[in-house]
């Protein structure tokens, strides 16, 4: 029997475990054509979508795929599927002009099929390593294709001012010098082994930002660890997504046997945010970086509050 199991919440498990999953690949082949005239555009990545729509362009766009779940406008569009398995017809359908596709987006074959239909396919930058670096490029990448390098410089300018105003922050609000709670992301909390984010992952690199210290397991990716393993990392807290989480559920997830006995299971410390704001890194990154830090303070001060 599961330990979440609500019908919304396996959907949403699934189409995320798919996201995280994805392993980025590059095309052989790439396109150059601008597409400063183009009226119809279709949108292959959630983290393409908020940058086009930050940059003032959201009226060109025609389509976008399940992970474009910001803004709320996105949402209304029509869809075409999930960013790693895009049908070529369903894309077509929508009669686009340019297709901005994320760095993973796939199959390679659909969108060599949708380049030779006539359509420009951009294909964003591959990743770097440090993924809140990478946002600026894929900000530029858009302002590029779209001819809105103006505008995407601002957008850069004031990204980075408020990815240091909220690394900042967290340096400054630091309950003492060395607090840095132990931090274990969960991907899925099936039954079985749970699935949980390990080093080179986002979501690594989130919770650091957010002054965390992630535990990993010593695994890379994200990959089901065992119970015995769970147990040893202690963590002090976990971090989930909330889309996978129904009512009671993050209560069912801390009952684990696996996680009951840890410092997070004891003190009920699970912190469930918005996945795309999590994980997405774009222009929204430095809100996530301030939402989880503030969270993982309250952690600690509420935990610390019921030692008394």
């Amino acid at each position: 029997m599961p330990y979440c199991h609500t019908t919304q919440g396996q959907a949403f498990r699934a189409f995320l475990l798919r996201i995280l999953l994805a392993v980025p690949t590059i095309l052989s082949w790439s396109v150059t054509v601008q597409a400063s005239a183009a009226e119809r555009i279709v949108i292959a990545g959630g983290d393409l979508t908020e940058i086009v729509f930050a940059l003032g362009e959201g009226q060109r766009v025609v389509g976008v795929d399940t992970t474009s779940t910001f803004p709320a406008d996105a949402q209304d569009l029509p869809n075409i599927g999930y960013v790693r398995t895009l049908s070529p017809e369903g894309v077509l359908s929508l009669r686009p002009e340019v297709i901005l596709a994320s760095h993973f987006a796939g199959p390679e074959a659909s969108l060599a099929r949708l380049a030779d239909a006539g359509i420009h396919v951009h294909r964003a930058p591959a990743p770097q390593g440090e993924a809140h670096r990478d946002v600026a490029a894929k900000i530029r990448f858009v302002g590029e294709t779209l001819d809105r390098e103006a505008t995407a410089e601002a957008l850069v300018e004031a990204f980075h001012a408020e990815l240091a105003s909220a690394t900042q922050e967290v340096e400054a609000l630091r309950p003492s010098p060395d607090w840095a709670p132990r931090t274990l992301f969960v991907l899925s909390a099936e039954s079985g082994p749970m699935v949980i984010g390990g080093k080179g992952t986002v979501a690594e690199q989130m919770i650091a930002l957010a002054g965390g210290q992630p535990v990993t397991g010593d695994i890379e990716g994200y990959r089901p660890l065992a119970m015995e393993a769970v147990m040893a990392l202690a963590p002090d807290v976990i971090v989930m997504m909330q889309e996978p989480l129904g009512d009671g559920d993050a209560e069912l997830v801390l009952q684990r046997p696996d996680l009951a006995a840890t410092p997070a299971g004891r003190h009920g410390r699970l912190i469930a945010m918005d996945g795309m704001l999590l994980l997405g890194f774009g222009p929204r990154t430095p809100q996530a970086i301030h939402e989880l830090n503030r969270a993982l303070r309250q952690a600690s001060s509420q935990s610390e509050a019921s030692n008394r």
